[in-house]
């Protein structure tokens, strides 16, 4: 292993892993001084319980502050009570940002007859260099080196906390110094453990993590699949925002630098700032994009979209500053941007968008779970379950409630189309009872002045004519309408069973007419269906063709005797020029308008019925559709 400057040079046989010797005899005495005065001189003893298992030290260590970088365990030792030990404020080790060395110092008797084996935890990730140096009654010091500057392989103790083993009979006495170093505030939770109750412990902590990562990862797999069927990018932001929660999660635990050796080194500390800023970005995009703010709350939405660009701007500085000084600055600014989402939503609630109540319940329990955690760090609150994981429960919960927004969102969309169906169907209905009585009045008429009016016959056989000519046309597109291509496709079906040749049929449907009408007005909605209208009779060349309404924005086009490939033909030209059109609106602005189009063809026969066909190309243009739109499909 590499030394660097803050791990002083040790005299052999230390090694990188672990290292046991007396050091120099000035050292040994000062040392033995201390053992001997150290009420006195440092602190005093702390005592292991026999009543307890696991025991926080953090209250009882003290520390100092080497902004040089160069005092060694021979210094520490040589020096002793001339050194100005600190007790951290409200005995809660967190001393902030800070590129100096801090040496930190316990010492232990055990007068717990029942252990003498212990494990020493600080299940902090996030320490660059840390090293334990042991002195025991001897006078022999231990060194054991770990920190995310080593690789797993070669810390001591290959686990995602910090370990380090104490043989502590009982009765005896050892002192404790440890040397730490951080890109990343400077935080020491100090226990000691029994060995079988840290493993069962820790084994509960494992359960808890998977259950937490699992949640994580079916939620990142669920919005993926919805991402396929909706085309919305607000999945896409909201799988984006939960990969990055689930990289923060897996560096702050540690358990990144287990599995990652890119991660080792100044790549870790780089990796948590870039997950944290995306982590903000995407956030931002996702609350932009659920909560509609765009529409409801335009000054929501420009800072939403101030917050999103600052996470970006936070990933770059990662790469030109040193994390030490990227991170605070990010720290600073992610808190209030975090009440920031939370005023957002409020005033969403306020307003009445329904994801609303959804995200504010989320993003509030996310918070609490932040917060109470802060305040277990703090010594604010005790170190419970409910503590010590409320950072992994508030996020799991805020994930599994967003996701539970954006499915209620999906049923919202689902619902008013099928209200808009309904009201197509009951229009369509109207106007063909309105028709039916038209022209029952009219064989009435008919039938009361054929008997008298023999001269009158003629004209009302022309104006009859013309009637039948209207019911079986499209007012608005000219077109043949729906009835007639029913009764046409009908005739086209029964001769093709008859000739024992192929029917083709086109289904054409306009792209996002609906946001088009919403956008730019029914009068232009109607201009541009008479102009694919146009387009769709100009392919229909052939005398027993039919082009015909099917009905709101879509359109058929029947080919007696077409095989497919030239139907495929047919449909690519039409599709193209509707793409050509370019309509103009109100405002003398040039509108792209798009087609998708599904492609069917049979071969009837005598037990066959023209519905098949019809569905076969209704199945092609839904593919169509859910190909991306503005494509043929058959």
């Amino acid at each position: 292993m590499t030394r660097s400057k803050l791990w002083p040079p040790a005299p052999k046989p230390w090694d990188p892993y672990i290292a046991s010797k007396a050091v120099s005899p000035a050292a040994v005495l000062f040392t033995l001084l201390l053992l001997l005065f150290a009420n006195s001189a440092v602190a005093k003893s702390f005592v292991l319980n026999p009543n307890f298992a696991m025991m926080d030290l953090s209250p009882d260590v003290e520390y100092i502050e080497d902004q040089e970088q160069f005092l060694s365990i021979e210094q520490i030792l040589k020096k002793g009570a001339e050194l100005q030990w600190q007790t951290p404020k409200d005995h809660v080790i967190n001393l902030g940002f800070s590129d100096a060395n801090f040496w930190f110092h316990i010492s232990l008797k055990n007068n717990n007859q029942k252990y003498s084996s212990w494990l020493l935890e600080t299940n902090y990730a996030q320490i660059g260099n840390y090293t334990v140096f042991v002195v025991d009654e001897k006078s022999e010091v231990s060194a054991f080196y770990s920190g995310t500057e080593l690789p797993i392989e070669q810390r001591y103790w290959q686990h995602r906390h910090f370990l380090t083993p104490l043989d502590l009979p009982f009765g005896q006495t050892a002192a404790i110094y440890i040397l730490v170093q951080s890109q990343f505030a400077i935080q020491l939770p100090l226990r000691i453990w029994e060995k079988d109750a840290f493993v069962v412990a820790d084994q509960k902590t494992l359960f808890i993590q998977s259950v937490f990562f699992g949640i994580l990862a079916a939620m990142i797999l669920y919005n993926i699949f919805l991402i396929r069927f909706a085309l919305d990018v607000s999945y896409g932001y909201y799988v984006v925002f939960v990969i990055m929660i689930a990289c923060f999660q897996l560096l702050q635990q540690g358990i990144a630098y287990q599995y990652f050796p890119l991660l080792v080194g100044h790549g870790g500390v780089v990796i948590v700032v870039v997950t944290s800023a995306l982590a903000l970005t995407f956030a931002y995009l996702f609350i932009d994009r659920l909560l509609e703010l765009k529409s409801h709350s335009p000054w929501c939405h420009i800072a939403a979209n101030i917050f999103a660009a600052a996470g970006i701007f936070f990933m770059l500085l990662a790469f030109l500053i040193p994390p030490i000084h990227a991170f605070p600055i990010m720290i600073y600014f992610i808190v209030p941007a975090s009440f920031g989402a939370l005023i957002i939503g409020l005033i969403s609630w306020m307003k009445g968008v329904s994801a609303a109540p959804y995200f504010v319940v989320a993003w509030s329990i996310f918070l609490m779970g932040n917060v109470l955690l802060l305040l277990n760090r703090a010594g604010v609150l005790p170190r419970v379950p409910l503590t010590e994981y409320s950072q992994m429960i508030g996020t799991a919960i805020e994930v599994i409630l967003l996701s539970l927004a954006l499915a209620d969102r999906i049923n919202r969309e689902r619902e008013d189309k099928l209200k808009a169906q309904e009201i197509a169907l009951t229009a369509e209905k109207h106007t063909l009872n309105v028709q039916k009585q038209a022209k029952r009045q009219l064989e009435e008429q008919v039938a009361e002045r054929t008997t008298t009016l023999s001269t009158a016959l003629g004209q009302l056989e022309i104006a009859n004519q013309n009637l039948m000519e209207e019911n079986i046309s499209d007012p608005l597109t000219g077109i043949k309408n729906r009835r007639y291509f029913n009764q046409k496709l009908e005739e086209e079906w029964k001769r093709a069973c008859r000739s024992e040749t192929n029917i083709s049929l086109l289904l054409i449907d306009l792209d996002h007419f609906k946001q088009l009408n919403d956008t730019h007005g029914h009068v232009f909605g109607d201009e541009c269906l008479v102009e694919v209208a146009e387009v769709i009779q100009a392919h229909s060349r052939r005398e027993e063709d039919l082009a015909a309404r099917f009905g709101g924005e879509e359109f058929a086009l029947v080919l007696p005797g077409c095989d497919k490939e030239i139907a495929i033909t047919i449909a690519e030209n039409i599709r193209k020029a509707v793409e050509r059109l370019h309509p103009v609106n109100q405002d003398a602005q040039k509108i792209r308008i798009a087609c998708s189009i599904g492609v069917a063809t049979l071969k009837p026969h005598q037990d066959s019925n023209p519905v098949k066909l019809i569905t076969e190309a209704d199945k092609a243009l839904y593919n169509a559709k859910d190909g991306g739109r503005n494509r043929i499909a058959g």
